[in-house]
Parts: C-alpha cells; structure tokens; sequence
C-alpha cells in the first residue's frame, strides 16, 4: 500500500521577517508557527510518518513539539543545511530511515504555511498518484510586467493566463524526488521541488491551490494571520450559537 510521508521545512533564518523573528516560534494565539503548521499537517489525516527540518539551535524544542502530535519515532527532526536544497535532501535521507519506498508519496511543505488544508493536500496526492509530480498553483490576477532591473524600465506584458503563483505542499513519488535531488548540487539555488524536477526536464502537474495557505515570510503576512484566525473563530462561534441540536 502507497503511504504518505511529509517533509517540512523550517530551517530558514526568517530575514524577511524583521525584528520581529524568528518567525516559527512566534506565538499567535496561544501557539507557535510551529505548532500550528504540524498540526495542520496531523490534521490532513494524510502523514503516515515524516521529518521536520530545522536549525540546529532549535533541533530540542522541536522535538518536544512532534512528540506531543505524533506517535513516537512516526515523525522525526533533522537538523536543516546552508541552503533550501540541501535541507529537503536532508528531510528525504531522514525518511529513508524510517522506510520510505520509492513508491510512496512524499508531500515537501514550506513550514511557514500553517494553514494547509485536508483538501488541498488531499488534490496534491490524487495528482501525485496519477501523474508522479504535482504542485499547487493560484491563479495570477494582476497585470505582471517584465521589467529592466538595472534601468527601471518596462519590457513587455507577461501573459497571466500562463502564469501561476507556486505553493506547498508540493508531492512526488518518493524515489522520482529523491533521484532529482541527488542529481542537482546541494547548494544549487533553487526556491522550491519543482524547480529541480523541471531542471531535470521531469514533467510536473498543477492542482487548484488555496489561497488561505498563506506563507508567513513578513510582519505583514503575520498580522493577517492574526486577524484570519479571529475570523475565523468568531465565525465558528455564530455556528455554534445557531445551532440548534436538531
């Protein structure tokens, strides 16, 4: 039987987040990014084990966080590298350990997204299932110009229409990712799994993304989380008052 491992990465540096970082322990109601993304992740009923990736100054709380989710030794922590690449590839000899197969489905999650759904990770492994590599992608809805970095000049109009915005969880055959991993230098500069299956000319197949399953990489995005999550429960709380138990 096909199993579904996770690979999660949180081993950046969190630069973009300002002052405010580092943002996977930033407390938003009551719990941290870290808590919330592997939650989520148990939450899709989709893990049949994984590895989270991280720095190594944050290799003990983590531990302690994925043993209060997780069955012990189901999912486990690693210490992440110098670059995207070489954490993932860190994250994939971690899951060899625990009995990956080739077969199996390994869905790679930016650990920053802590609002990923059973549904969209449910798309993603129906994708990987039939087609071997599959991402989700939002639509692009502004005008996207090509642009003259150097100069701050216009070159052209990009068609949107064959544009999408990447997101995780992003799901391959386990022995599909793992060979392109191998194949590419581990300080490559690649900013997701795709990009290195398409560098090696492997064909990869696009769901419906989500648009709730925002990355936290600002102290913007952080505070629309902080407002998304009290929407969210007072949403909830208007569902239960209407209840009526019939």
């Amino acid at each position: 039987m096909e199993r579904v491992w996770w690979v999660v990465v949180a081993a950046g540096k969190s630069k973009r987040m300002g002052p405010v970082g580092p943002k996977m322990w930033l407390s938003v109601d009551g719990r941290s990014l870290m808590e919330r993304v592997l939650s989520a992740v148990s939450l899709t009923g989709l893990a049949d084990g994984g590895a989270l990736v991280v720095q190594a100054h944050d290799v003990d709380r983590s531990e302690k966080v994925v043993k209060s989710m997780f069955e012990t030794g189901r999912f486990v922590v690693t210490r992440g590298a110098d670059t995207r690449a070489a954490s993932v590839r860190r994250g994939l000899e971690a899951l060899v350990s625990l009995g990956a197969g080739d077969r199996d489905m390994v869905l790679i999650h930016d650990g920053a997204r802590p609002l990923v759904s059973p549904e969209l990770s449910t798309r993603v492994v129906q994708a990987v299932s039939r087609h071997g590599a599959a991402v989700p992608l939002l639509p692009v809805v502004d005008t996207v110009k090509e642009v003259d970095v150097e100069q701050r000049r216009l070159l052209g109009t990009m068609d949107r229409g064959r544009l999408g915005l990447a997101q995780t969880p992003q799901g391959f055959r386990f022995g599909l990712i793992r060979e392109a991993h191998e194949m590419i230098a581990p300080d490559e500069s690649v900013t997701d799994d795709a990009e290195v299956m398409e560098r090696l000319e492997y064909p990869v197949f696009y769901v419906a993304g989500d648009p709730v399953n925002r990355k936290i990489t600002t102290a913007e995005d952080l505070s629309w989380l902080r407002w998304y999550l009290s929407q969210a429960a007072a949403m909830k709380g208007e569902d239960d008052e209407n209840w009526s138990g019939i």
